[in-house]
């Protein structure tokens, strides 16, 4: 018989595949500038700085943030700022999302941005606000300035800024003639002012305000908390004092982190990550706490929610606010 063929050779191993390079998250390579939109000394600053500090310790080495103050227009200058800037993660800001929200309201033709279109990161904190007056002033409650006869001057950084829709807000619901004295720098000098009689009232944040309204300098009539403040024990709650309910529970200020419009996702998803790493520090809370800087943290899924919440508070009043941005010359 025939010998059996040989076994056919068996083919070559195919050469291993490489493995897929594995794509390195994005981080920052370089200085990363934090916008200011008011003027060093009130709460957007000193929540900025703290906030730059506990940057530092989840940052790559070598990587700082240089905080930048950039007034003008109650906050509007900072927000054109972050609007033309690049989407590459070197630019980021805090946001006066109450201010934002009246610009989209009454004036959107005025500027060039959409707040709805920035990329948030997350809420710092809601503050609650007060009505500042001077305590050597005729208007010395609630009572006072529905009865006002003369033009009531309330005091602002700029059309743009919470606390003048707040203003408006207050004088049409109470039925008191009012104008404003706008180009103060900052929420300090404007309370200044008011203690200093060139100005009758301003509406401010209670956190920024405590050094003002503790010393006497200026009176707090009330917060604008339904139930009070418990940061302020001693300040009349807004149902007692007599603010009107449109104002009941409004946030004078919403402090919120965000960058330009278009950001990447996977740089936008650093500093979600980043952001909420740095407003859970112990440190930066215990900071908060001996600074008496309230923190109310939110996701940044949170953010577009809430400022479209104050955009439908604005919009009873747009009339009236547009009115008086026309008298100003905004």
């Amino acid at each position: 018989p025939k010998p059996a063929p040989a076994p056919a050779p068996k083919p070559a191993p195919a050469p291993a595949s490489k493995p897929a390079p594995v794509s390195k998250a994005w981080e920052p390579t370089k200085n990363i500038n934090w916008i200011v939109p008011f003027n060093p000394g009130g709460g957007f600053d000193a929540y900025s700085r703290a906030i730059a500090r506990t940057m530092k310790n989840y940052l790559p080495d070598g990587v700082q943030v240089i905080v930048k103050n950039m007034p003008g227009g109650g906050g509007a200058t900072a927000r054109t700022f972050i609007w033309r800037a690049k989407p590459d993660g070197y630019a980021l800001a805090i946001i006066d999302s109450m201010g934002a929200a009246a610009e989209a309201v009454v004036f959107p033709e005025k500027v060039e941005y959409d707040f709805s279109q920035f990329t948030y990161f997350g809420q710092i904190v809601a503050d609650p606000g007060v009505v500042l007056v001077d305590p050597k002033g005729p208007y010395t409650s609630i009572e006072a300035l529905k009865g006002a006869t003369e033009t009531v001057r309330g005091g602002i950084t700029g059309v743009g800024s919470s606390s003048f829709s707040a203003q408006v807000i207050l004088a049409e619901a109470l039925g008191y003639d009012y104008s404003f004295v706008s180009g103060y720098v900052g929420s300090v000098d404007t309370m200044t002012g008011v203690a200093r009689g060139d100005s009758d009232i301003y509406i401010n944040a209670v956190a920024s305000s405590r050094n003002f309204f503790e010393s006497g300098d200026l009176l707090g009539l009330a917060t604008l908390e339904v139930d009070g403040d418990p940061s302020a024990p001693n300040l009349p709650n807004a149902k007692d004092a007599g603010i009107p309910e449109e104002l009941w529970n409004f946030k004078i200020t919403t402090r919120m982190v965000h960058g330009p419009p278009n950001m990447p996702p996977d740089i936008s998803a650093y500093y979600v990550d980043l952001f909420a790493k740095v407003l859970a520090d112990e440190d930066f809370i215990a900071w908060a706490k001996a600074a008496k800087r309230p923190l109310s943290v939110g996701q940044a899924s949170e953010a577009t929610n809430t400022i479209n919440t104050l955009k439908s508070t604005f919009s009873k009043y747009k009339d009236a606010i547009g009115k008086a941005v026309e008298g100003i010359g905004g």
